[in-house]
């Protein structure tokens, strides 16, 4: 890659691998072949959730080679997973801290799915981790998928909203239940979570359209 980079300077790549691969050599190695972006599995900052797929907590491991990364010039792009009960507080916090670092970094979400088997019902809203599914994921889920892909930057939406890292930052300090950012839907209500914030004349709502689950179903309406 580096010789193919060297004979043609404006080649890019972007590249997936896992965060115990990245070390200072190998971050350096990777931009000296052109690659500017590294896609690493974040899933979640807490270890509680981690434990809960029988998987071992790597937070700093995850933190040392997203360091590595931004040190050689590379954009880093975390996949990360919501989990059913609650808003995971690690992960934001851990974004926050990327972001007041000044590290380059953008986020791809989706929703926890177990592996695919013989035995996986078929039905595709159940399997596929970017369509929320009412039977097996929580309000939670949808909440934490709305503020990470409207704080940050993300491939997920083009709506992001920096300065409500600025909100998420003071509730935090605060202690605040972060569920408190939200009108929560009625049972009947076909499912729409308004987000309680206003940004310079726009709001936000996530929207669950069961029959249309490939309409973006985040959107921005005008006050």
């Amino acid at each position: 890659m580096a010789l193919v980079k060297e004979k043609y300077p404006k080649i890019r790549f972007e590249i997936t691998t896992r965060a115990s691969v990245v070390s200072k050599k190998i971050a350096l190695l990777f931009h000296k072949a052109g690659i500017t972006r590294c896609d690493l599995g974040m899933e979640t900052m807490s270890q509680t959730e981690l434990a809960s797929v029988r998987k071992d907590m790597r937070g700093e491991q995850l933190k040392r080679a997203v360091k590595y990364l931004a040190e050689a010039n590379i954009e880093t792009k975390l996949f990360h997973i919501t989990f059913p009960g609650k808003i995971s507080i690690p992960t934001i916090e851990f974004l926050l801290e990327l972001s007041t670092s000044e590290v380059p970094f953008l986020v791809q979400s989706a929703y926890l799915r177990s592996i695919p088997n013989p035995q996986s019902p078929p039905f595709f809203s159940e399997q596929d981790q970017k369509v929320f599914c009412k039977k097996s994921d929580s309000i939670e889920q949808i909440m934490e998928w709305v503020l990470v892909n409207l704080a940050f930057r993300s491939t997920n939406t083009f709506l992001n909203e920096p300065c409500f890292q600025d909100n998420l930052r003071e509730a935090l300090i605060r202690g605040d239940d972060l569920r408190s950012f939200f009108d929560i839907p009625q049972p009947n209500n076909k499912m729409t979570l308004i987000l309680n914030l206003e940004f310079e004349g726009r709001r936000y709502f996530f929207r669950h359209i069961r029959k249309a689950p490939f309409m973006r179903c985040f959107k921005v309406e005008s006050a």
